[in-house]
Order: C-alpha cells, then sequence, then structure tokens
C-alpha cells in the first residue's frame, strides 16, 4: 500500500505544483540551508523534483492534441481543456506496478473476440424462439439450417479467445492459471451439449416453448448442464479476466460502469429457476401444472434476455478495456520526468 499511496501522491502533486519559479517555502528551504552549513562544506542533494512541463507525449484528453512540451498548469491550445485534468484522466498512479503482458496486442484482440463469439451464439439461438413465436399468429416457417452451425461457430470463437486468459502475464498466481485452463477445456462439452440441444432434441420439437404439452423436461435437464458449465467458465475465467480489467484506471476506480462476471452468473441462474420448473411441472396435475409450465417459460425467457444484454454489456467493455491492454500504461514518469536540483556549495 505504500507504493500505491506514493504513486496516486505523486500524480496529486503533478497538478498541484505551480508552474511558476520556486517561492515562498522553497525559497525558505534554500536560504535556510544555506544558513546552516558551514563555510565549505556541501550541501545535500536535493529530492527529485516534478518537471514544471511536459517531457513526453500526453494526448489531450478531449482533442488528442499532443500536450508535450506545455507548462503542467497550462491549458490545450486546441480546445482549452486543462492540461492538469488531462494528467489526472490518462496517467495511471499504478503503472509502475502492472505487470507486463507476454502479448499485448493478441490479448487485446481475444478479450473481444472472447465476447463477440459468446454474443453472437446468444443472438443465433432467439432465432428459432423468435419463429416460434411468429408461428402463433402466421403460417409456419422452418427453421433455418445455419442456426445450429452460427451457434457452435460463435462458443468456438469465444473458446479459442479464452485461450489468451491463462496467463496473459508473469506472476499471475498459478491456482489463476490452472482455474482458466479448466475453464477452456469445459467449452468442449458446452459445445457438445448446446449441439445435442439444437440438433436432436429441437429437431423432434422445434417449438419446445408454446406447444400446449409445455416444455420438454428432456430439454429443459440439458438446458441445466448446459448453464452449470456456463456458470463454472465465467467463474473460473473470473480472476484473470480482473486482473486484465484493473489495468483500465477508470474500470479499476469505479469512474465507469461495467457488465460483472458474478451478474452473468445470476442471469444464467435465473434461466435454471425456470429450466427446474419444466422438470417439476411434468409429473404436476391441472392448474398446477399450468402454473408451473407458465413460470418456467417466463423464466427462461427473462434469463436469456437478461444474458443476452448482459453479453451486450461485456462487449462494450471489452472493446473500451481492448486499447488499454494492448498499450502500457502511462505513468507519470512518461509525460514529466523527474529533476534534480543541487544546492551551490558555499
Amino acid at each position: 500500500m505504500a507504493a500505491r499511496s506514493g504513486s496516486v501522491s505523486q500524480v496529486e502533486c503533478a497538478v498541484q505544483q505551480p508552474a511558476g519559479g520556486q517561492s515562498g517555502p522553497e525559497d525558505a528551504d534554500d536560504h535556510d540551508g544555506d544558513a546552516a552549513h558551514a563555510p565549505g562544506t556541501t550541501a545535500p542533494t536535493r529530492a527529485p523534483e516534478l518537471a514544471l512541463e511536459l517531457t513526453g507525449a500526453l494526448p489531450c484528453v478531449r482533442c488528442t492534441y499532443n500536450l508535450r512540451g506545455l507548462s503542467i498548469s497550462g491549458k490545450c491550445p486546441e480546445c482549452g481543456t486543462a492540461i492538469r485534468a488531462t494528467i489526472l484522466a490518462r496517467v495511471d498512479p499504478l503503472a509502475k506496478e502492472l505487470q507486463p503482458l507476454y502479448t499485448p496486442k493478441v490479448t487485446a484482440g481475444c478479450l473481444i473476440l472472447w465476447t463477440i463469439g459468446a454474443l453472437a451464439a446468444a443472438v443465433a439461438s432467439w432465432v428459432p424462439r423468435a419463429i416460434e413465436a411468429l408461428e402463433r399468429v402466421g403460417p409456419s416457417v422452418s427453421t433455418p439450417g445455419w442456426i445450429a452451425p452460427a451457434i457452435l461457430a460463435g462458443i468456438t470463437i469465444s473458446a479459442l479467445a479464452a485461450l489468451a486468459l491463462i496467463r496473459p502475464h508473469g506472476r499471475i498466481p498459478a491456482w489463476q492459471s490452472w482455474a482458466a485452463a479448466a475453464a477452456c477445456l469445459l467449452y468442449i462439452p458446452l459445445l457438445l451439449t448446446i449441439r445435442h440441444i439444437h440438433t436432436a432434441i429441437d429437431a423432434r420439437d422445434p417449438s419446445p416453448y408454446l406447444d400446449v404439452g409445455g416444455i420438454d423436461p428432456t430439454r429443459a435437464t440439458w438446458r441445466l448442464l448446459a448453464e452449470a458449465l456456463l456458470v463454472a467458465i465465467l467463474l473460473l475465467l473470473r480472476p484473470n479476466a480482473r486482473v486484465l480489467a484493473a489495468r483500465s484506471m477508470v474500470m479499476r476506480t469505479g469512474q465507469v460502469d461495467r457488465q460483472t462476471m458474478l451478474a452473468m452468473a445470476a442471469a444464467i441462474g435465473v434461466g435454471a429457476v425456470g429450466d427446474v420448473l419444466a422438470i417439476f411441472a411434468l409429473p404436476a396435475d391441472g392448474a398446477l401444472s399450468d402454473a408451473l409450465r407458465i413460470a418456467a417459460t417466463l423464466f427462461i425467457g427473462v434469463g436469456s434476455l437478461l444474458v443476452t444484454l448482459g453479453l451486450g454489456s461485456m462487449v462494450l467493455d471489452t472493446i473500451r478495456l481492448a486499447p488499454v491492454v494492448a498499450s502500457p500504461p502511462l505513468a507519470l514518469s512518461d509525460v514529466a520526468a523527474p529533476t534534480t536540483r543541487t544546492n551551490p556549495t558555499s
């Protein structure tokens, strides 16, 4: 915590340090130092001080104008934004503490593919349900043959991209890497389960939710298996995903909202409740059976919608995070190199 507090203090000092010449307390220190040392002795070296102008490239937070060479207390000549605001927005106090990634650009691309593949599979799985609903009010429509391959392709892309989460950089605890590796292996039974649902079970009953007979308990059982695998994958990938998310200062400090993986697991759980109700609806009789079937359909529908919306939010989060992952974080020393002053000898 000492290193972290020191880094934050450096950034705060950078935006509070005056741009003019040293005055007041600094001058007093200099005079006190001259008086305190006997003639012929050398004054001690002063501690490094932050430069009063930007010595490195720093794009303006509003217009991306390069502010290099300008005073820290000045303003962007293009848009008038205070340079101090840009420093606070772009300089990461923990930049020196973050471990360098093995393959930053590959990891950034895989993060996006990981969520996009999952979202594509979720969206494709809604197509049969939309056809099922349309058939209630219009002519019969056959389910396109590309649905199942599209769903499986999206999951496969997500699985391959998840490999980048196993060990993105050094010093990750071994258990986190093993957990991420186990999550990647769980994609295999997930693919087999989803394939069985959309090719074998749905081939026999293409309208599982709106038929009078209700949801097939066999389908509900296979869905429960798929949901359990999805929750396990999310929880096992979560530690390393959080490590990458922490590289973004705005995400780490809560300045922007992000979709949490625990919330995604909870959304999957809502759908799982519906599948459990569908299984219990079969042996029930009369009004109880009807109530259970209706509740099952509602829980599954709401849960599936929440999962899809959550995946959409995760795609936005990874797109926002990718530039931070692809390039090293900006440290204060990168834009305002410290300078050292020494007192002259008497």
